[in-house]
């Protein structure tokens, strides 16, 4: 392909790239609960028809995420596309939900507005923002006759920001993701590609009294104060935890703990008591646990049961422990033939050197992607995206990414995808 047409017409077509977004943005996909799956879907739907694709919209059996314990509600549909004519597959993944908005916002989280360049909304980088790109390079093909070097599919899957049982995971489990897999929120605009994402592990203490007037406190057994033992011995382990390191390096960011990726261990949720003058009967204990890939997930249960006893000893309640894992651990060939072509593209679009070496750090940021790499047995992944060194800001307020962004990763798929 002339390189430099094919980036002048998507140049033009920035316009239309921040437009779509805004009115993706204006979906609300928060999750939970997760509806308006099937709105966004019909939106997109004819696009992607129009660009030359078979669609075919894939809903998650609903017994399935009804095992999920979180307040879900609507259809989960998912969208899959496919443009085939008999050559090696590739698949390209976003995921249509988005975190809860939060508080903090200047403007309407879901109203889609564009500013200095950038359009600000729930999901804008996280992860709405690449959805127009691959749009956009679709269209591109077929309006200039390019060939392909792939049958591509491209694959908008739901519930990605709870895990547990993703959109993705039923997907790949019925066949549908081929890889490689570019993955569309495994990096961003500059020389560097997540090469590992840490696991995440939900473990939920509950911590059983006796209720009882506080007036009366001594009949009782306070479930709050009889927690803390626990909470003590979780702050040890702590410690420890937080001192390993893996073999991926970390993203060079200031503050980090470490230049390698490092496990990290949060007590982040405390539930305890009803009104001021009743001893509390039960507490919970919410702990967020991001393994390592370089750790053994039964190994990192195991320790927490020995804190646990260890806390036992010096508590009057009853204690029980549960584990749920949202996400598994998640590692990239960083040497495959479609890293280093991907690579290359982001060089040529980018404007660095071709011979400008890339880094390839670990995140304990989480992914679906985990589950998809499971289920196919792979490794072979892109990681990509819209983000910057400025514009690292997932499920914060006013969460926002520059149009040139998301012209780049336009042009960096094209690069990719067509001779």
């Amino acid at each position: 392909m002339e390189v430099e047409t094919v980036f002048q017409e998507v140049e033009r077509k920035a316009g239309g790239m921040a437009e779509l977004l805004k009115q993706l943005i204006r979906f609300d996909t928060s999750v939970p609960p997760g509806q308006n799956y099937g709105a966004l879907v019909d939106h997109v739907e004819p696009l992607l028809a129009a660009a030359g694709m078979s669609t075919r919209r894939v809903v998650v059996p609903e017994e399935r995420w009804r095992r999920i314990p979180l307040p879900l509600e609507g259809d989960r549909v998912n969208l899959v596309a496919s443009l085939e004519s008999g050559k090696p597959p590739v698949s390209i993944y976003a995921h249509i939900d988005v975190v809860p908005a939060g508080t903090g916002w200047t403007v309407d989280p879901f109203a889609g507005i564009e500013r200095d360049g950038k359009v600000i909304g729930r999901g804008a980088i996280d992860m709405k923002g690449t959805i127009p790109p691959v749009i956009v390079a679709l269209e591109t093909i077929k309006s200039l006759e390019l060939e392909p070097r792939f049958d591509i599919h491209v694959l908008l899957c739901t519930d990605e920001e709870i895990g547990i049982d993703p959109g993705a995971q039923y997907l790949a489990e019925q066949g549908y993701f081929k890889p490689p897999v570019i993955h569309l929120e495994g990096g961003g605009q500059g020389p560097m590609m997540a090469a590992a994402n840490g696991g995440s592990l939900k473990v939920t203490v509950g911590v059983t009294g006796r209720a009882i007037h506080a007036g009366l406190g001594y009949f009782g057994i306070n479930a709050l104060e009889e927690s803390i033992p626990v909470m003590e011995e979780f702050m040890k382990l702590k410690e420890v935890v937080e001192k390993r390191e893996s073999r991926y390096g970390s993203y060079p960011l200031p503050g980090m703990p470490s230049p390698q990726l490092t496990a990290t261990f949060n007590q982040t949720v405390m539930r305890a008591g009803e009104k001021l003058n009743v001893v509390p009967g039960y507490a919970e204990i919410l702990v967020d646990r991001r393994f390592l890939p370089d750790e053994d997930l039964d190994d990192v249960r195991r320790e927490i049961l020995e804190a646990v006893e260890r806390a036992r000893v010096r508590s009057k309640a009853e204690i029980a422990v549960e584990f749920q894992t949202i996400y598994l651990p998640h590692e990239v060939d960083v040497e495959s033939a479609d890293v280093r072509r991907w690579c290359d593209g982001v060089r040529k679009v980018l404007g660095y050197p071709p011979d400008t070496p890339f880094l390839f750090p670990g995140t304990t940021g989480s992914t679906d992607m985990s589950f998809v790499g499971k289920v196919l047995g792979t490794r072979d992944f892109v990681g990509t995206g819209v983000m910057d060194a400025e514009h690292l800001g997932a499920h914060q307020a006013d969460e926002s990414v520059p149009v040139i962004n998301m012209i780049h990763l336009c042009q960096e798929l094209l690069y990719f995808l067509v001779d």
